[in-house]
């Protein structure tokens, strides 16, 4: 933005400089060796990036070649999760951080996360003060001594985490902020400058950019994929009459497009289990049908899907008796209806925490609604 106002402003000079920066970057690639030049070479949107950072800022060369091969290592990577990954590992390197979080939103809603340094079961472990702080800035925050800072100091997470060093960058995809990195360290680096704030800016862009069309390519194979699953659903229950027999086959179904463990189809106001499935598609024995009344009972009431990626995390559901018992941590159900009509839950979990996936759950959704139809028909 910064670069397209200074052209409008002036023409000639943003020209000259663009021209200055082309040569800069071309005698960057020259300096390089064969394998690195390759990397740089394949790439060439990256120049780009290199293009919007200040000169002013004085970026040495060998920061400039560490940054290339970070912005090469995400270009690389397949799927959300390893953008993600790699981008973190970068993140950490550049702050010199002992933990990174990549946290996306939905408005101030947390969608994806990934973290780096740390043990999984610390993955709420963040500073939320500071990511929302990032999240609605501009800019990259750095904190030296967060310890000192007036604003953030006196937060409840950063005292409990005994948080010194810390930085935060906004992902802006190009029309609105999608997500932020954290990187703190309980010590302080007072060796984070504007040549470091620089870098992370430049990498955070890409990283952006790379979530957004890993985010557009997994929707595209899903949308795919799911329409698959609802067509196989939607013949297995054409004709069905057997309430039991077409429950089954979308448990099967389900248990495998949710990647759970389990799945459960669960008629009435009771929620009478008629169909349960495991792994393999197995018919589970009566005693391992029990699923979390809690969450099946606020489908039901509700008459909307729910997704729990760590039931134990949940506040309504970590003391539940059947979450407790069984050990559950995700948790996707939908509800069983055609019309005004609700009929049960189609429930499935796993012990295992899952990633969030909103196209499963729309899948999920509308499988209970087919067997819905199928239900209503055989009344």
């Amino acid at each position: 933005d910064a670069m397209a106002a200074a052209a409008e402003a002036d023409p000639a000079a943003a020209g000259a400089r663009a021209s200055d920066a082309a040569a800069a970057f071309e005698s960057l690639a020259s300096d390089l060796d064969a394998e690195a030049r390759a990397i740089y070479l394949a790439h060439p949107a990256r120049a780009a990036l290199f293009n919007a950072i200040d000169p002013g800022a004085g970026l040495p060369l060998a920061r400039l070649r560490r940054l290339a091969e970070l912005i090469a290592d995400v270009t690389a990577a397949r799927g959300l999760s390893e953008v993600m990954a790699r981008a973190l590992a970068g993140f950490a390197e550049l702050a010199e951080a002992d933990r990174a979080f990549l946290l996306l939103y939905d408005g101030l809603k947390l969608t994806d996360q990934s973290f780096w340094g740390m043990d999984p079961r610390d993955t709420d472990a963040f500073s939320s003060s500071l990511a929302f702080k990032a999240l609605w800035s501009d800019e990259p925050l750095w904190v030296e001594d967060v310890g000192a800072d007036a604003e953030l100091g006196g937060a409840a997470s950063v005292q409990a985490l005994a948080l010194r060093s810390a930085l935060g960058v906004p992902l802006f995809d190009g029309e609105r902020t999608i997500g932020v990195v954290l990187a703190d360290s309980r010590r302080v680096n007072p060796r984070f400058g504007p040549a470091e704030r620089e870098s992370v800016r430049a990498l955070a862009s890409h990283t952006a950019a790379m979530v957004a069309a890993a985010r557009a390519e997994a929707l595209t194979g899903s949308q795919a994929t799911d329409l698959e699953v609802l067509l196989d659903v939607a013949t297995a229950l054409a004709g069905e009459q057997d309430p039991g027999a077409a429950g089954r086959a979308v448990a099967v179904a389900a248990r495998r497009r949710l990647g759970a463990e389990r799945a459960l189809v669960l008629l009435g106001p009771d929620l009478t289990c008629v169909a349960a499935v495991g792994p393999g598609g197995r018919d589970l024995a009566p005693g391992d049908r029990l699923p979390s009344g809690t969450a099946a009972r606020w489908v039901w009431d509700a008459g909307e899907p729910v997704h729990v990626m760590d039931a134990q995390s949940d506040e309504d559901l970590q003391a539940a008796k059947s979450v407790m018992a069984l050990d559950l941590r995700a948790i996707a159900a939908a509800p069983i209806r055609h019309g005004d009509a609700r009929f049960g839950v189609l429930y499935t979990d796993a012990r295992t925490t899952t990633e969030p996936d909103a196209a499963a759950l729309v899948t999920l959704a509308r499988m209970g609604e087919l067997l819905g139809a199928c239900m209503a028909r055989s009344r």
